[in-house]
Order: C-alpha cells, then sequence, then structure tokens
C-alpha cells in the first residue's frame, strides 16, 4: 500500500492543444513587432495562414533584407520546430498600391542572425515565391511581411518541414530498469535523476510522489528530498516543451516515467574481531566510538553511515588480553659489553631487578611486554708491583674486578702464566704470583674470571703482559718534588714527595743547598730553614732506596719569593677584601685611583677597602722585617654595571615608590628610577591633585650641590623630565613638593 506524504499540493492542470492547421484567416492576428507576435509550436501550423499586412510599423532591421529593402510596415510571426529543412512559399493577392510585398525569417528577433529572405524583387501581386533554410531544434525563429514602399497586400503561408519539437526520452528514474529503487534510508535526503535535455528546449519537469507535487521548473531533471519513515512510495516525474510565449500551451511531453522507492534501514554489520592490548585498555578503557571497553565481550554501536547517511548498528566482539607476566632476564657480561634487548637497546651495566618496558613486542597482537633483568658487568685489570729477593724478582698482578656490581655476584679466578714469545703459551705457574730469576724476560698471564649469581655462571678471560725489566728493576725517575715558597721574613718551608711511589721504599736520602733540614730526613716529607739572600738560589734533592735497586736524583731549585699582595682582580660593588701573605709588620696603602678610598685596617692582609665611586684601584702590601724589606702591588677594579657580562644583562630597572602614603591621604605620590643613564636627562613620576612647583637637587657623596632647579607641574599623573649630572658615578636626589621630600641615591651610568 502506497504511503502518503504530507507535501504542500499543487495542482496542475496541462491542455495539450491539438496541431490542426489554421483556417485561411487571419487568426491569430500577427504582431506589429517581433517581441508581440504570436507564437506556434512549429512551422505546419502557420501552413495556409492567411492575413494582410496591417502593421504601421517598420522592423529596425535595415535593410531589412540582405538583398536590399526598407522596412515600411511589418507584421511577425513566432515558431520553432523540431530542426531539419523547411521551405516558405508567399501567394501574394492584391494590393493596394500594385508594389507587392517582401519576406524573411530571423533567429530570436536580432536583425544579425538573418535566417532567410526575399527582397529583390518584391513578389508582385498575383505571384509568389519560396524561402528555404535549415532549422536547428527549439530555436526561436520569426516569419516577418513587409509591404514594398509600404504597399498592402493579401497573403497566404504555405510551409513544408518543420514539425513541432519532440522531448527525447527522459528514461528511467535514476538509471533503474526495474522501476523499483531500494535501500533507501528513513530520514536520508537522497538524489533522483533522469535523463535531461538539458536547456536546449527548455524542458518544464514535474516532480510527484504518492500522487503529491513535489517539485515543477525548468531545467529540473534530477530532485533531492528525504522520506521522514519507512515504507514503499510511488516517485514520477514527466518532461514538457511549452510554448515559451504560452506556458499553457504544451507543445510536447515525455512521461510520466515512475519507479517505487523502498526505504528501509541497513542491516547490522558486524566488523572483525578485536584483541586490545592490556596498556591499551588502562584503568579507563579503550574508547570505541561512544563507549569504553574494559573487559572482553560483544559490543554493538548505533552508527550512520557516511556515504549514504543511513544508520546501522555495527557489531564487533572484542577480547582484553591480559598484562604478559615479565621475564626474569640475568645477564652476567664480559668487558663492558652491555645487555642488548629485543628492541635493540642497550641497557645499563649493573641492573638488579629493574623493570623494562618492551613496547610492542608481544606476538602475534604487539602489545607492551617487559623483563625484570639483573645485569652484572665482569670488567678486572692487574695493578702490577713487583718485590725483589736477591736475585729473584716476584711479579704481582693484583688483579682488581673494576667497579663491581655488588648484586650479589661472587667470583672466582684462575691464572696460567707463560712466557710471552712463546707461540705455544707453554704454563709457567697457575699461581697468582710468579717468582723468576732477576734476568730479563717478559711474561703474560691469563686470567680467567668465572662470575657466579643465583644458578647462573660465566666466564670471562683476558691475557695481560708486564713490562717490567727484570734484570735491571731500579726505580723510574718519574716522581715528583713540591714544596712551599721560601720568603726573605719567613724561611721555613714544607717539601714532598708529589707522586706515587713503591711500596717496598727501604730509605730517602734528602740534600740541601742554602738550608737546613730541621726533621726526620728519613721520611717522604721534610722541613728545611732556608739561609738564602737576595738573588741567591737554593737546591734541595731526593733519592730513594728500594729491594731493586736505588732512584735517580730529582732536585728543585728554590728562590726568595717576592709576590705577596695577590692576584689583581674585578668587583662589581664599592666594597671588595684584599688578600696578601700574612705578615705583622705589613701594611696596605693606596697608590692609584680615581677617588678616595677608606682602608678599614691598613695591617691586616684581608682587610676590606670601601671607595666613594667606581674606578680602577692599585694598592702597595709592605711587609718590614729585620732580614728585609718587601713591597707588591695588586690592583682592584671596582664597577657596577658590565654590558658584556651574562651575568649583568641589559634591562630596565623597576620605579619604586619614595614615600608610601596612608590610605587617607593620595595627594601627592613621587616615583623616581634608581638607575639612569648618563645622557643628561632623567624623569620623576608625579601624582599630584593640584598644580604645584617642585624644586630638585642633585649632590654627590661629599654632600656637594652638583645641580639644581624649580619647575611647575600640573594636577594629575604625568612623567616630569629633569636634568641629571653629566659625570657619572653616584648621586642624591632630593626632590620636595610642598610638605612632600624625596631623596634617593641614583646611580648615573656610563
Amino acid at each position: 500500500m502506497k504511503n502518503q506524504l504530507y507535501f504542500t499540493v499543487w495542482m496542475l492542470f496541462l491542455s495539450i492543444a491539438g496541431l490542426n492547421k489554421l483556417a485561411a484567416q487571419c487568426s491569430p492576428a500577427m504582431g506589429t513587432t517581433c517581441a508581440n507576435a504570436p507564437f506556434f509550436c512549429s512551422l505546419e501550423e502557420i501552413d495556409g495562414y492567411t492575413c494582410s499586412n496591417t502593421s504601421t510599423t517598420p522592423s529596425s532591421c535595415s535593410p531589412i533584407c540582405s538583398q536590399g529593402g526598407q522596412a515600411e510596415n511589418t507584421n511577425w510571426i513566432g515558431f520553432f520546430t523540431n530542426g531539419g529543412n523547411v521551405s516558405v512559399t508567399l501567394s501574394v493577392g492584391s494590393c493596394s498600391n500594385s508594389q507587392g510585398l517582401e519576406f524573411g525569417i530571423i533567429e530570436d528577433c536580432q536583425c544579425s542572425k538573418p535566417i532567410a529572405c526575399q527582397s529583390s524583387p518584391c513578389v508582385p501581386p498575383g505571384g509568389s515565391a519560396t524561402i528555404n533554410a535549415n532549422l536547428s531544434k527549439c530555436v526561436q525563429y520569426y516569419l516577418w511581411v513587409d509591404g514594398c514602399n509600404g504597399d498592402v497586400c493579401d497573403f497566404t503561408i504555405n510551409t513544408t518541414g518543420g514539425a513541432s519539437p519532440k522531448v527525447d526520452p527522459i528514461g528511467y528514474i535514476n538509471n533503474e530498469a526495474s522501476q523499483i529503487i531500494k535501500n533507501v534510508c528513513p530520514g536520508c535526503y537522497k538524489s533522483y535523476s533522469i535523463q535531461g535535455m538539458g536547456d536546449l528546449c527548455n524542458v518544464y519537469y514535474v516532480w510527484e510522489l504518492d500522487g503529491q507535487l513535489l517539485a515543477e521548473g525548468l531545467y529540473e531533471d534530477n530532485i533531492e528530498f528525504l522520506i521522514p519513515t519507512g515504507g514503499t512510495y510511488e516517485l514520477c516525474v514527466t518532461a514538457y516543451i511549452r510554448n515559451p510565449k504560452n506556458p499553457n500551451s504544451i507543445c510536447d511531453q515525455e512521461g510520466p516515467q515512475c519507479a517505487s522507492i523502498e526505504v528501509t534501514g541497513l542491516p547490522d554489520r558486524f566488523g572483525n574481531p578485536r584483541r586490545l592490548c592490556h596498556e591499551a585498555v588502562g584503568s579507563s578503557g579503550y574508547k570505541w566510538h561512544s563507549q569504553y571497553i574494559k573487559s572482553s565481550g560483544i559490543y554493538r554501536e548505533h552508527l550512520r553511515d557516511k556515504k549514504n547517511c543511513c544508520y546501522y548498528d555495527s557489531v564487533v566482539e572484542f577480547t582484553v588480553l591480559e598484562e604478559p607476566v615479565p621475564a626474569i632476564v640475568q645477564y652476567i657480561g664480559c668487558n663492558n659489553e652491555p645487555y642488548i634487548d629485543i628492541l635493540g637497546r642497550r641497557q645499563g651495566l649493573c641492573l638488579q631487578n629493574a623493570f623494562i618496558k618492551l613496547p610492542n613486542t608481544t606476538n602475534p597482537d604487539l602489545c607492551d611486554s617487559s623483563i625484570i633483568l639483573t645485569t652484572i658487568n665482569v670488567d678486572f685489570a692487574p695493578s702490577w708491583s713487583i718485590i725483589c729477593f736477591g736475585g729473584d724478582v716476584e711479579l704481582l698482578p693484583n688483579i682488581k674486578i673494576t667497579k663491581p656490581c655488588n648484586v650479589g655476584e661472587s667470583y672466582e679466578f684462575n691464572y696460567h702464566w707463560f712466557k710471552k714469545y712463546d707461540p705455544a703459551r707453554r704454563r709457567v705457574s697457575f699461581d697468582e704470583r710468579l717468582l723468576v730469576p732477576a734476568i730479563k724476560e717478559d711474561y703474560c698471564l691469563q686470567v680467567e674470571v668465572i662470575t657466579y649469581y643465583n644458578n647462573d655462571f660465566f666466564y670471562c678471560s683476558k691475557t695481560f703482559c708486564e713490562s717490567f725489566n727484570e734484570g735491571n728493576l731500579a726505580p723510574e725517575c718519574a716522581f715528583k718534588l713540591n714544596g712551599n715558597k721560601v720568603y726573605c721574613f719567613d724561611n721555613l718551608s714544607k717539601y714532598w714527595v708529589d707522586s706515587f711511589l713503591p711500596g717496598n721504599v727501604k730509605a730517602y736520602h734528602w740534600t740541601v743547598n742554602g738550608g737546613n733540614i730541621i726533621s726526620n730526613p728519613d721520611s717522604s716529607v721534610v722541613d728545611v730553614v732556608w739561609n738564602l739572600n737576595a738573588k741567591d738560589t737554593g737546591r734541595i734533592c731526593l733519592t730513594y732506596d728500594t729491594d731493586c735497586g736505588s732512584s735517580c736524583q730529582k732536585c728543585k731549585p728554590v728562590i726568595l719569593e717576592t709576590t705577596i699582595a695577590g692576584q689583581d682582580f674585578e668587583k662589581r660593588g664599592l666594597a671588595a677584601y684584599l688578600d696578601a701573605k700574612n705578615h705583622p709588620n705589613g701594611i696596605w696603602r693606596l697608590i692609584s685611583g680615581p677617588h678616595p678610598v677608606r682602608i678599614d685596617d691598613p695591617t691586616n692582609p684581608k682587610t676590606r677597602i670601601s671607595a666613594y665611586n667606581y674606578g680602577y684601584y692599585c694598592f702597595e702590601w709592605t711587609v718590614t722585617d729585620i732580614n728585609c724589606i718587601i713591597k707588591d702591588t695588586l690592583c682592584v677594579d671596582l664597577h657596577f654595571y658590565k654590558t658584556t657580562s651574562p651575568e649583568y644583562p641589559d634591562r630596565l630597572f623597576d620605579e619604586r615608590a619614595a614615600i608610601t602614603p596612608n590610605a587617607s591621604d593620595l595627594s601627592s605620590i613621587i616615583f623616581t628610577p634608581n638607575l639612569i643613564q648618563q645622557h643628561r636627562q632623567s624623569f620623576v613620576l608625579i601624582n599630584n591633585l593640584d598644580e604645584a612647583s617642585i624644586t630638585y637637587k642633585w649632590f654627590n657623596l661629599y654632600g656637594q650641590l652638583v645641580l639644581q632647579d624649580v619647575q611647575t607641574i600640573e594636577s594629575g599623573i604625568q612623567r616630569q623630565n629633569i636634568q641629571s649630572p653629566t659625570q657619572s658615578g653616584m648621586y642624591f636626589l632630593l626632590v620636595e613638593l610642598g610638605e612632600m621630600h624625596l631623596v634617593q641615591k641614583i646611580c648615573v651610568m656610563e
């Protein structure tokens, strides 16, 4: 049963006129202009048309025909055809002036588009003439008749060809030969169309659904609409060619063409089963459309198809996988060879029960897995030492594990001694130590370390070769002497061996030129009292004995030191601390600088100094002793601001309030910056309720007046420019506004 939709109903009454030829009478009357000419659906309808050219309006075309001729009293009649060859014969009856008629055809009332005409000679009374043309389908043509020299004549028109234009077959709706359109979804817009003719013949289409009008109009060979509910509906379309001057006159029609529309929803769609990794689900669940999947099961989601707007249910079975249990991995490596996981990543050399995440590694689901990893790196090296026993030498490798991991591992050592240049590597000994004759020979030791951890063990092996000259093991001259500087007022110094010596040193032999050892001479450290004069050079030397021989003699020259004031330095600020060599009879004095400097305690080698302005200052530290007088200088660069230093970047400095008014008195507030550039101008920010005068004065740090002025200010918040000192340095600015006073310390920078 067909469902009815509630649309606005338009009733279309179409009257298909018969295509009978006109009687031989002047009906309908010809037009006096092309624009008001009657229009026929075919040239055939004009066959036998009889009339007279009674118009008094000439055509606007000049000449009226390509053969010549002047329009005087032109009559018009319009038509279109299905195209093809046509002929028009004009037979002239009686005329008022015996001049005859001229006639022709133009396209669409345009003088520039003549089709055919006869004007020279004119068609005389009692005569006839024929014009021929090849016409296009559905193009509007206009036949004109004009009196030669204004003559008025009776005439008859006879035609051959020029049938009415035909509507092309419109085919099936949506090209569906079964005339059944299926799978239309309720509530979804869908397009319907037929095979149209374009705009050539101005075809008029009428669409109806279950007998109710949906749409009508020119070129409407397609339509889009929705059907809200399911069911079966009938859609019909009819195509018309209408008379362009009389829309109620139908020249031809095709249809109605109908199709049944089956409006139904889409069936369920079943997706492939999906397996979800534990990490993808997490604590909040795996988001699938509007749902969060937290456990295994079959889930359903109501969705709309993007292609055709239809709703359907998507059904998918989800399986939530359990988190894989971490594998326990124990790895023992040699010589800093790390554990490399299945992702190719190098892990740490010493790890104990470390949790290592392995993303996307399970098979076949590519979920995250993990391992509990313990790694032990076994690296070892010798620390060679020797002991001499008369004519024999004992080689001690002292094998040590370098950076043991200490995760509970234990070690077992195996030794294999052999001569370095023995290709067979025959065993000399399997003990840790090797006792050999004091004869030049090179020995190598192969060390095998067995590392045990839990129930695992691993072998690591290395070979080390010693390079001692067993025939001459006297200590090399590679040690270094170090000691304190010597001053004329402080002649006691300490000297020591500043290098690692073998553990079997039997005796130390010190010799001193220019001084005396006052401590135990058989030691790696001695105290010396020097008896040097100015420009003298002393000398201290050392050798030592071991079981394997005596070392060479290493010496160090000694002179009196005169640098006692310390190193020059720079300091941000106006104060600093000096650091000279301590002496009870030392004294500081200023020897150069741009301004006076206060020295807190001239006799203190680490005294504090205070400058009144920034600059480069030099000081002299003098020590007076019964043996000598030493003078040394130290220079200090005191600065406030350096643009080249990253520690003090160029920036804007905050403006600070000079006073803090109470809540009930906000009549005047003064601000000024505490750091300005040396460009002879600064400013004061003032908030004052009344017009007033301000007085400002600049004082240097000695209390001397440098600059002053008086300015008038208006009420309100404003910035008042004032003059500033031309020289860089520290100043005091005094600003007076009525009973208010601002005193601020300001730095004028270069």
